[in-house]
């Protein structure tokens, strides 16, 4: 396993414990919401929101709950999140000086929160864009003639030039040249930030202990997609449109699949049981390969909040780290403890019909998932679908092969018809994971190694087969792309 570098896990005093299920009293019944007040970040990057309501209170009058979702009104907590970036771009565009008052470094439980009500990271963002604006530029060589040289340093002073970085004031004339201060460009951490806030998941940061690469690699224009995939004109519509045919149930509270409608648009041949557990974990009964179908915004139990069936669909809770590995580029893995069937994200990216594979680059084939869960049954659906993450994206890119997994991926519906073949592919945790260990996926968990002479000595598959060097102990040696 890579190194962690100098992240470690909150020690166990400072373990942040779960907030006890809200007591509403022995009433029955549903109130309005009034809005997100406020909100706290624990030391794992987790955020919790307080929630004012209208027509309820407690026996002390006060009118507020906390909870880390709002899955019958995400909505509250998205406008909240984009207000709260909206602040705290003004501060940082006010002034970058931080209250070192507000930081009591004493109160460990609050420091994340003390940070985000100062806006300190987009303080230093801010201060980094102006000093790079400022400086850009300063060691810019510039040749006004002659052939290519292997160095700089071979050529007469006479075919240099160099680029001025005199910057005028107002309180100086200086006749030097002058360049006004480059356009301050975001980094791709902050995009990825507002991005994830604004679909309002768990954070998500960057580490490099081995180098000095500052971000992961990615083209520039890339687009972050936390939670739902690119479509192109021609099968945007058949998404956008396919609300009106979603199968819905009338449940209040979803407990019994048998009698849940929306489990009618399974095949007829699977079983109908919930893939959740009532705490909202995988529970292994969907065999491999089989569709989940979660409940829809057309189900009635939506109103309520309270289903078992809407894990997938949900905000991303669990907050991610990007980090450099020892030997294997740029991995994930969660800065808190994962239970085994954690739900940890889906993957995103530009959906592409099948046969556009053939004519991609080859830089994109390695970021590519096929939507292939119905292509098992005896007839293929008429339209196969592939997405494509190199370009458009979360984090779940990052994910490394190992021939010892610890995650899983599984197909969710919930947006759109399963005769469609447009799942979401969700990944869970297969087994308890600690804080800061690599999160790994299979490439290939149908490979079987051929054996030759009698010996079990993996020999290549196909001519596409790559070597795998993933290490494990189990290591089958090769992968199939």
């Amino acid at each position: 396993m890579p190194k962690h570098g100098s992240l470690k896990s909150p020690p166990d005093m400072w373990r942040v414990s779960d907030t006890e299920e809200e007591d509403f009293g022995e009433e029955i019944g549903e109130w309005p919401v009034d809005g997100v007040v406020s909100e706290e970040i624990d030391l794992t990057g987790v955020s919790r929101y307080e929630v004012r309501w209208k027509k309820w209170q407690r026996h002390d009058e006060t009118t507020t709950t906390w909870a880390k979702q709002m899955p019958d009104r995400p909505d509250l907590i998205q406008d909240w999140i984009k207000y709260q970036e909206r602040n705290r771009n003004k501060m940082a565009r006010a002034s970058t000086d931080v209250v070192l008052e507000a930081l009591n470094i004493l109160d460990v439980h609050n420091i994340r929160t003390a940070k985000q009500s100062q806006a300190i990271e987009e303080k230093i963002e801010r201060r980094r864009s102006i000093d790079l604006a400022r400086y850009a530029g300063w060691d810019i060589v510039e040749r006004t003639s002659g052939s290519r040289s292997s160095s700089a340093d071979s050529e007469p002073l006479s075919s240099r030039r160099y680029r001025s970085t005199t910057i005028k004031t107002e309180d100086s004339e200086s006749a030097s040249p002058s360049r006004s201060p480059s356009p301050i460009v975001p980094s791709l951490h902050e995009k990825w930030t507002r991005a994830v806030r604004s679909a309002g998941a768990a954070r998500i940061t960057f580490t490099n202990a081995m180098d000095d690469e500052a971000a992961p690699p990615v083209i520039n224009g890339f687009e972050y997609l936390e939670n739902k995939y690119s479509y192109p004109e021609g099968i945007d519509p058949l998404v956008a449109n396919a609300g009106e045919w979603l199968v819905s149930c009338d449940c209040k509270f979803c407990t019994d699949p048998v009698n849940c409608k929306c489990q009618d648009a399974l095949p007829p041949n699977q079983e109908r049981v919930f893939a959740y557990t009532p705490e909202g974990r995988f529970n292994f009964r969907i065999a491999p390969g089989f569709e989940v179908v979660e409940c829809n915004r057309n189900c009635e139990c939506r109103k309520h909040g309270r289903c078992m069936n809407r894990v997938a669909q949900k905000p991303r809770d669990t907050p991610i780290d990007i980090f450099k590995t020892e030997d294997r580029g740029w991995g994930a893995r969660a800065t808190v403890d994962v239970p085994k069937g954690k739900v940890l994200g889906i993957y995103t990216g530009r959906v592409l019909h099948r046969e556009e594979l053939e004519n991609l680059p080859p830089e994109h084939k390695s970021y590519t998932f096929n939507l292939d869960a119905r292509e098992n049954e005896d007839e293929d659906p008429i339209e196969k679908y592939t997405v494509d993450a190199y370009a458009h994206g979360n984090w779940t890119r990052f994910i490394n092969h190992s021939c010892t997994a610890n995650v899983q991926v599984y197909p969710v519906v919930y947006d759109t018809l399963p005769e469609q073949n447009l799942p979401y592919l969700a990944f869970v945790a297969t087994a308890n994971i600690s804080a800061y260990d690599e999160l790994l996926l299979d490439y290939d968990p149908g490979f079987v190694p051929r054996e030759v002479k009698g010996k079990r000595k993996a020999v290549p598959p196909s001519a596409t087969a790559i070597r795998c060097n993933c290490g494990a102990a189990n290591c089958r040696g090769w992968l199939q792309y």
